[in-house]
């Protein structure tokens, strides 16, 4: 069997361990013998390749050995030439803005050339790997910091298979082995199926607001692919984290609309208008608020400019509000909006 430095396995040895001439041998893990990844000067690329990598580590002697092989989320890195691949056909070396220069480990210090990502398994905070062929990997210090993400902008052509991006009423699939970066608003769209893949909102202040309209939206698990040996992957419909709230730096703004009316199609089981999960992950956060509804202390009747609350709240002028029915009639009871201009 080929060794893949993706693979890992344990090893339990049993009894005397001894060489061929019958001598004890023992075993000792050395950390002075080990070389490690310190950092990566990016942390993802484009789906297409063609990126310029650079990795720093440490360890022992004065370098990384010439033969070194790094691996991004188990797709080799090119350190020279004879390890570029295609894209579409076509050379990496021969796209535009392309660098395919100074490739090389130099010391410590290794600069490598992404090649196109295989789509064979979970594309984001994956591994990086730097393999001494016959020995082993670098040892990772910060696994969760340095760490590579194979990634495809919303805007980019590269993404939608060198055409343009999706148009008002498209139906569009982010399928398993995909990391969309939603980086601009796109035009109201019918379905958005997440199939296995990931849609990322971008929050800089470059991409500004981000708004997603549909009318339907669907979070689904892609099953297994045996032939890739690979088990299958949920989706993931991501606004922001809990360890980093969308806007918290940028105070850009995220909006997802469901668009349609009483008379819209149903989707079996879920419905319309609807944002479905199905074995799959709905990440969303934003700016902490102290709290983002509550009930009036008085009926807010028109023409009235003010409400009474019942409690306190950090709402900021030019925020939408939502004053809901209280009523069951479905046609004669309707949603009231206003844009905040006073609380009491």
């Amino acid at each position: 069997m080929s060794f893949n430095p993706t693979h890992f396995f344990n090893i339990v040895v049993e009894g005397d361990l001894v060489d061929e001439g019958g001598a004890a041998v023992q075993y000792r893990y050395d950390p002075a013998k080990t070389y490690y990844v310190d950092s990566i000067s990016r942390l993802n690329a484009t789906t297409a390749g063609g990126t310029t990598v650079v990795i720093n580590g440490t360890g022992a002697g004065n370098g990384f050995p010439d033969d070194t092989e790094v691996y991004l989320a188990g797709v080799r890195c090119a350190t020279n030439y004879s390890e570029i691949g295609e894209y579409r056909e076509q050379h990496l070396c021969e796209w535009d803005d392309v660098d395919c220069e100074g490739l090389g480990v130099f010391n410590f210090s290794i600069t490598c050339l992404s090649n196109k990502w295989n789509y064979l398994s979970d594309p984001w905070n994956r591994e990086i790997e730097v393999y001494w062929p016959g020995m082993g990997n670098a040892l990772n210090r910060n696994k969760s910091t340095v760490n590579w993400s194979y990634i495809d902008l919303w805007s980019a052509k590269t993404t939608w298979g060198g055409e343009d991006p999706p148009l008002a009423g498209d139906s569009v699939v982010v399928t398993m082995g995909q990391y969309i970066v939603l980086d601009v608003s796109p035009p109201p769209l019918n379905l958005l199926l997440i199939y296995g893949g990931m849609l990322d909102f971008a929050d800089t202040v470059d991409t500004g607001d981000i708004a997603l309209n549909c009318s339907y939206i669907l979070v689904n698990k892609h099953n297994a692919v045996p032939e890739l040996n690979f088990a299958g992957s949920p989706g993931y419909l991501r606004v922001g984290s809990e360890e980093k709230p969308f806007g918290t730096d940028t105070d850009n703004r995220a909006v997802i609309t469901l668009e349609g009316n009483r008379k819209s199609l149903e989707m079996p089981v879920y419905g319309a208008k609807v944002i479905a999960i199905r074995n799959s992950v709905l990440d969303l956060h934003g700016k902490v608020r102290n709290r983002v509804w509550t009930t009036l202390a008085e009926t807010a009747s028109w023409p009235n400019t003010t409400i009474v609350l019942n409690e306190p709240v950090d709402w900021v002028a030019g925020e939408e509000i939502t004053l809901g029915s209280t009523g069951y009639n479905q046609v004669s009871e309707r949603a009231k909006y206003c844009e905040q201009q006073l609380l009491n």
